[in-house]
């Protein structure tokens, strides 16, 4: 019960704030004559994601056979989401919640999941994921990788035209004007995608990451927290393009998303700020970071000191990470530990209610 009212505290406070910020939804811009732009600058179609933490959330396609979307993207880091679309509304999370199990009956989730559209990037390459009631399909460029990994490549730092067409089950992404990945569904596929009219660019509310049951784990960068950082725009839905800078006034994009794109610049972050400890120093979107994997500390910087624990063989921790269950295709899981000991057991999770009994560990056994 605990847990569960804390889930619902947790999604009440978010709800109250994304009421708040409705007003400020995304709209598209429609000149009221054609001598407007004339009267005023034409608005900034570009905006940039400073830092991970951020998104905008714009009216996207609701019940499609038929649909297309596009927008320019830049960027020189690898891994971040740049669009998601779903059947779930992060508002229909607080009413459906089985206090019993800690797990929210997914509205529209049938035996292949819910619908959705996703477009992320993973080490450079572009992959989408669609379900439109069949399951989820995973769009990658594998078969082209082999023979010119580097012009698959859209993590250069130069500007990249992203055009996803949906027709009836069948979904084409194209590049620069040249096809990426497409996928063609078989005669039983269901051929309507249906989604909540909304779309996240950059990143989800923290509202739908706590209920990881309404994130479909083919979705990774969602799961491993990788926003985008870089620049999006000229984002258009159904030839109607959008007015990004309204949206970025949103109380959710403040402090991480910024009007207009600001490129990398030649200053050295790395020799300027650099890591603490021997982290290892990467440049990214006018930002640096740090892995701190090989070392004893954490934080951005590697500057924070662990909470170190030390177990006499009968003692054990239980950690919980949230109030519901997590569905997953993908984590990152790190360990520091000493010991003589020639066995034990690290680190295990499972789930008592799933029918396969699922679980995960790490163990020493030598």
């Amino acid at each position: 019960m605990k847990n569960t009212e804390l889930g619902k505290a947790q999604l009440s406070n978010t709800v109250a704030i994304r009421q708040e910020c409705d007003a400020n939804l995304l709209a598209p811009h429609v000149p009221q004559s054609s001598s407007e732009w004339s009267t005023r600058s034409r608005p900034s179609t570009f905006v940039t994601f400073s830092k991970p933490g951020g998104y905008l959330r714009t009216s996207g396609w609701r019940v499609v056979s038929s649909a297309e979307l596009s927008f320019k993207m830049q960027t020189t880091e690898p891994d971040g989401l740049l669009l998601y679309g779903s059947s779930v509304h992060e508002y229909d999370l607080l009413e459906e919640q089985d206090a019993g199990t800690y797990t929210p009956a997914i509205p529209g989730a049938g035996k292949a999941g819910f619908d959705i559209i996703a477009l992320e990037l993973r080490e450079g390459l572009l992959v989408g994921s669609v379900n439109s009631g069949s399951g989820v399909v995973q769009l990658e460029p594998t078969h082209h990788i082999s023979r010119d990994f580097s012009k698959h490549v859209l993590t250069d730092g130069q500007i990249h035209d992203v055009d996803v067409k949906f027709h009836e089950g069948n979904m084409l992404i194209r590049v620069d004007n040249k096809s990426y990945i497409s996928y063609i569904v078989e005669k039983t596929s269901y051929k309507y995608l249906n989604l909540n009219g909304i779309f996240y660019i950059g990143g989800v509310p923290n509202s739908i990451r706590l209920v990881a049951s309404a994130i479909s784990p083919e979705v990774w960068s969602i799961r491993l927290n990788k926003d985008f950082v870089g620049c999006i725009g000229d984002l258009t839905v159904n030839n109607q393009l959008w007015d990004i800078d309204l949206e970025m006034r949103a109380c959710w994009a403040e402090g991480f998303v910024h009007l207009h794109c600001y490129p990398p610049t030649s200053f050295n972050w790395c020799a300027t700020e650099g890591c603490k400890n021997g982290g290892v120093c990467s440049v990214g979107w006018n930002r640096h970071t740090c892995d701190c994997d090989t070392t004893n500390f954490g934080g951005e910087q590697c500057s924070e000191a662990p909470l170190i624990l030390g177990f006499n063989g009968h003692q054990w921790l239980r950690i919980q990470f949230g109030p519901f269950p997590v569905r997953s295709l993908s984590e990152e899981l790190l360990i520091r530990f000493r010991t003589r000991q020639l066995q034990g057991l690290l680190f295990t999770t499972y789930n008592p209610s799933s029918a396969a009994s699922d679980c995960f560990e790490v163990r020493i056994d030598s």
